[in-house]
């Protein structure tokens, strides 16, 4: 035993001088758990002076994004509040009374943080954003915007520099002024380098008249989505510039003083082209998009729209013909129209074929009362969200309609004429329901969305808002009721109320010992032989959250000695604990619970490993 246990540390301590695969707190499950790591925790000194913990040196890495946002975005990092005092640190909590709000002191061109929910921009000196009472676990949407007028694709860092101060009763003084910093991911495919294969690159022929490059007889997918848009969509194709003339083809980099502007010749009803970051929806002929001057690499927002009045499910194929003016000093030609056309992606999965299983198939009955097909007892479950909006959200249930008569259920189709308008007539605080496309938020009595004709399968997105004044966190379900009326020339009778029940997804907490790498309910060699393989050879997976290695409850229970991290000294500490009587595993040894961990061993068994008892030769 002895051989084999020397040349297991011999292989240990060859593989300690390699780079080590850790599990670091990369917080990919977004618990926030240890904010100063990653983000600013708000605090006091001795002198009652604001202040925050972090790590001033770190430049965030902000990813690419091509949807509600374009550019490059992220959450990360976020601002909470110090729990205990920390007097050796000089660190000490918000007192009751405290409402801290943060100020813009300066901020760079081309950068933007949208508070929670998008409901305001900071992108100017002086602006502010009210935090609030600790305490606070919030996270704003820093964004390098390419489209803002101050954007300078030559920057490599992006700062914005601001100041805490608090309006409460407590009347802290403000901190000094912080600086947050930013630059661009790294690109890993979707860079747009070659995009006259994927869309549209803009030049000039020879007579000076604009043109495009593009292969004409590509039919773009739009991929199905239901957030804030619904139905299928896609940024791509996109129209970026010839970067250098190519005379054997007759095309010819734009100049210097050009200014391309994108106008609608027509366009198939039900189809739109969202301009970046949702600025405006060209959805007739003669709405124009300023794409400016040259260079410029931007892309829309694609969009096959369920909701609107004109979409025709028996459509295949939806087309927009477009041609490019120069509005510049230049004066080049227009271009020829050209049509770009766009087809449904195929639904895998998600595709409502059974919407009245997970939703509200909205019909009339004998009496020409609207009515709906539902399970009246369910609760749906939210998941937790912290983009867009924060809280918990989710698009299901929606609405569709009955496509054929069910008599023996009392169920019939809705006929032709019909216009369906959705009327709140209680709700629950701090729950709101979204419109598609977050056009409107219902989230009092008496306010109405409009379904529309049939056929419809429409999705709201129902939120529950931890920032909303009436929210209590002692709540556990939250409930809308809701009514039908007929707006249209069938005039069938409104419907009877019914309610719509919500709660909050629970985390899913399952029961294992710390250290137990295997999940056999046991720590003993076999699980510092899998660690050691999964570290250096990447054989087997992280055993909670699916196997994401960064979730911190992988590093919380993997992690021996705690120093909060999983490495090549936590297998050392666990042989040494193993083979040495050596320290035990830093949350001891009995089954404890963890979040998104399996069930494996019961939280009152007797784990904790005695080595007076153990059977462990140390001669």
């Amino acid at each position: 035993m002895y051989k084999g246990l020397t040349a297991l540390f011999c292989l240990i301590l060859a593989l300690a001088a390699s780079p080590a695969r850790l599990l670091a707190q990369d917080d990919h499950g977004h618990g926030h758990e240890d904010d100063a790591t990653i983000g600013f925790t708000v605090c006091v000194d001795e002198t009652n002076k604001l202040g925050v913990e972090f790590d001033g040196d770190e430049v965030f890495e902000l990813h690419e994004v091509d949807g509600v946002l374009v550019g490059w975005a992220g959450d990360e990092p976020g601002f909470n509040t110090l729990e205990e005092d920390e007097p050796d640190e000089g660190f000490f909590a918000l007192q009751e009374g405290a409402n801290i709000v943060l100020e813009v002191v300066s901020i760079s061109p081309g950068f933007k943080a949208h508070t929670p929910g998008f409901e305001d921009v900071l992108d100017e000196a002086r602006e502010t954003w009210e935090m609030g009472a600790a305490p606070f676990d919030t996270h704003p949407e820093w964004h390098i915007d390419p489209a803002d007028p101050g954007y300078d694709d030559h920057d490599e860092v992006w700062t914005i520099t601001v100041r805490l101060t608090d309006t409460g009763a407590t009347n802290y003084e403000p901190s000094e002024p912080f600086s947050i910093q930013f630059t661009r991911e790294e690109e890993h495919g979707h860079g747009h380098e070659d995009d006259a294969t994927i869309g549209f690159t803009v030049c000039v022929d020879e007579t000076n008249k604009l043109g495009v490059e593009f292969d004409a007889d590509e039919v773009f997918e739009l991929h199905e989505v239901d957030g804030v848009i619904t139905g299928w969509a896609g940024d791509e194709p996109g129209f970026n510039t010839l970067e250098e003339d190519e005379p054997d083809e007759g095309f010819f980099a734009l100049q210097e003083g050009a200014n391309i502007v994108l106008e609608v010749v027509s366009i198939s009803p039900g189809f739109k082209a969202h301009t970046p970051g949702f600025a405006d929806i060209l959805d007739e002929s003669g709405e124009t998009w300023d794409l400016g001057a040259a260079p410029f690499d931007t892309h829309p927002e694609w969009h096959i729209d369920p909701a609107d009045p004109g979409y025709d499910d028996h459509d295949e194929v939806w087309t927009i013909t477009v041609r490019l003016t120069d509005t510049g000093a230049t004066n080049y030609e227009p271009s020829e129209p050209f049509s770009i056309q766009f087809t449904r992606e195929e639904e895998h999965g998600h595709g409502h074929e059974d919407d009245a299983t997970i939703g509200f198939t909205v019909c009339v009955d004998e009496t020409n009362h609207l009515g709906v097909e539902f399970e009246e007892d369910e609760v749906f479950g939210l998941h937790e969200v912290d983009g867009v909006i924060t809280g918990w959200a989710g698009d299901e249930p929606g609405f569709n309609t009955l496509e054929e008569d069910e008599p023996d259920e009392g169920f019939f189709a809705l006929q032709e004429g019909a216009n369906i308008v959705l009327e709140v007539v209680s709700i629950s605080p701090g729950f709101k329901a979204h419109t598609p496309g977050f056009a409107d938020i219902l989230d009092e009595a008496g306010e109405t969305w409009e379904l529309g004709a049939a056929p419809f399968d429409t999705h709201p997105e129902w939120h529950i808002d931890p920032a909303d004044p009436g929210y209590d966190d002692h709540d556990e379900v939250w409930t809308i009721t809701v009514r039908l009326i007929d707006t249209g020339t069938t005039n069938y009778e409104p419907s009877a109320p019914f309610s719509i029940q919500f709660t909050r997804e629970e985390e899913h907490h399952g029961h294992v010992v710390p250290g137990d790498f295997n999940l056999d309910a046991e720590v003993d060699l076999s699980d510092s032989i899998g660690l050691l393989a999964f570290l250096f050879l990447g054989e087997g997976s992280a055993p909670c959250a699916e196997g994401d290695a960064s979730h911190h409850s992988n590093e919380e229970f993997l992690d021996w000695n705690g120093d909060h991290q999983v490495d090549i000294s936590d297998v050392i500490a666990m042989l040494g604990w193993s083979f040495l009587g050596e320290a035990p595993h830093e949350l001891g040894g009995e089954c404890q619970e963890f979040e998104e961990c399996p069930d494996i061993c019961e939280e009152d068994d007797d784990h904790d490993h005695d080595h007076d008892d153990d059977d462990h030769d140390h001669d």
